[in-house]
């Protein structure tokens, strides 16, 4: 099973830049990127083409539908001072049209590399609160023929300061073009789920968050943006299990009790809408709830199997599969990923768990970096971890007066334990599929970041991108909250970086425009 393991979790693997900062426990937001610090890129603001490579349009003798006027959900007077919270751009409902239709390209299937620019900058709306401005947070998603982007407002509010509920959805097609955009009210919404797009979904299907109001699910046509309703009630539901596939978990709510034997858990597919009801985990009785993981291996059919939890090192976890929960070892370890982590002490060792949580191997003299950021990940063949090269006699690799930590990205076969090959300085690895990464490249001297490379990781060598390195500021991740607000995502061949102020979207070589620079409000 390809993938990341990074916390307990699949998923592309949480990096971050040495020295970049993360937002608090409490969620407090990080101050947008100033305008210096954004990669130089060739960009155009003409109007954008009416074709191109990725999307096929084909057109139906289907009417357009009846479109209502359109709505805003954000402050729009102009007399200073305004009533703060606010944002600095009105939404207005904009409808798609509906004999239009979508396919998503093949070239979009399975990541190679990326081209030297994005082909889209979209520019994301501000949040003016009583401290200042703030950047917004981003959800992505590639769609049949675009991009499918939630705009939310930051979670950190001054005292005083009342939260903002309003969001919107916009489907900006590869041209450049918005495509529909919906304005959300009243309620509030923090994102949204959709099928992988090579299934070829039609729906995306926005989500409100619980805790605050009860759950609601509103469907969302991807041609058009008209409501698509979703037939079943889950007002006494609350989200239970990741839903960045295919398929989301919902269960009961927090403060509804404890959890009772009989009680359900509610699996939607997001691809049509379908749910199916399983029995909660056993571990759940009795207490208030808990989370459990999609472990999705291929999107293109409807298994799937819900974990407990990932056992390491002695951990239990039960998994849901052919209809039941079980802790059989025999079927962990088939269903659920490999995990990696360190000792964090005496032995000092790096060590990888299989499925069942049993120890597969353990490589020595393995001193973890004292610092927040990538530390280490799981790929097809290989497991990367940043190794720290001298340490104090208590372990500690850290900053000594000024001078920074020694530290090295080494990588080791999965099957063995055994060191493939190590490169100097701290890296970080914001995207990784297969046997390939992205990761911070360094200056042989300085040791300084100079950009992002594609890494081979069965060798280290550099196999991209041709010509220089992508821009140091391409693909920055923050952690540790921090990424709620500055994230890299790879859906495919298609990657999306997002800070707050801009959402890039990049594609391969041969998919690749001059920059469009797209409003998403405008």
């Amino acid at each position: 099973m390809s993938g990341v393991t990074f916390g307990g979790a699949t998923f592309v693997v949480a990096a971050v830049l040495v020295g970049s900062a993360c937002a608090d426990d409490g969620g407090d937001p990080i101050t947008a990127p100033a305008a210096t610090e954004e990669p130089a890129i060739e960009t155009t603001t003409t109007s954008p083409p009416t074709t191109t490579a990725v999307v096929d349009t084909t057109t139906t003798s289907e009417a357009p539908p009846t479109t209502t006027p359109g709505t805003t959900t954000t402050v729009t007077g102009t007399t200073e001072p305004r009533d703060v919270p606010y944002w600095t751009d009105e939404c207005t409902e904009v409808t798609g049209d509906a004999s239009a239709s979508y396919v998503t390209s093949p070239g979009l299937d399975a990541f190679t590399t990326l081209g030297a620019a994005p082909s889209l900058d979209l520019v994301m709306p501000e949040v003016v609160m009583s401290t200042g401005p703030y950047g917004s947070i981003a959800g992505t998603a590639p769609i049949p023929g675009g991009v499918l982007v939630g705009v939310y407002p930051p979670d950190g509010w001054p005292v005083g300061d009342e939260p903002l509920t309003s969001s919107s959805l916009v489907a900006v097609d590869h041209d450049g073009s918005i495509r529909w955009r919906r304005c959300f009210d009243e309620v509030e919404t923090r994102r949204f789920a959709v099928a992988p797009a090579e299934l070829e979904p039609t729906v995306a299907w926005v989500i409100s968050t619980a805790w605050r109001e009860p759950l609601s699910i509103v469907g969302v046509d991807l041609a058009t943006g008209t409501a698509v309703p979703f037939p079943t009630d889950v007002t006494a539901l609350a989200e239970r299990g990741d839903g960045s596939g295919r398929f989301v978990v919902l269960g009961p709510r927090n403060g509804s009790g404890p959890i009772r034997a009989d009680d359900r858990l509610m699996v939607i597919d997001t691809l049509d809408g379908a749910t199916s009801e399983v029995p909660v985990p056993p571990s759940w009785v009795g207490v208030d709830g808990a989370w459990v993981q999609v472990v999705d291996a291929d999107p293109s059919d409807d298994d799937y199997v819900l974990a407990d939890g990932f056992p390491i090192g002695g951990e239990t976890a039960a998994v849901f599969v052919d209809g039941a929960w079980t802790d059989d070892p025999t079927v962990q370890r088939d269903a659920l990923p490999k995990q990696v982590t360190e000792t964090f002490g005496e032995p000092y060792e790096l060590r990888l768990f299989d499925g069942a949580g049993d120890l597969i191997w353990a490589a020595p003299d393995f001193h973890g970096i004292s610092r927040e950021g990538f530390h280490w990940a799981v790929a097809d063949d290989v497991v990367l971890a940043m190794r720290c090269v001298n340490w104090d006699p208590d372990g500690y690799c850290g900053w000594v007066d000024d001078d920074p930590p020694q530290e090295e990205l080494a990588a080791f076969d999965i099957e063995t334990g055994r060191e493939l090959w190590r490169r100097e300085g701290a890296h970080a690895v914001p995207v990784l599929v297969d046997n390939r990464a992205i990761a911070t490249d360094r200056d042989e001297q300085s040791v300084a970041p100079t950009g992002y490379v594609l890494l081979d990781l069965q060798t280290g060598e550099r196999i991209g991108p041709e010509g220089d390195p992508w821009p140091s500021t391409a693909f920055a991740q923050e952690c540790c909250g921090g990424d709620v607000y500055v994230n890299v995502q790879r859906h495919g061949a298609v990657v999306v970086a997002t800070n707050m102020e801009h959402v890039r979207v990049w594609y391969p070589p041969e998919l690749t425009t001059p920059t469009m620079t797209v409003d998403l409000m405008d």
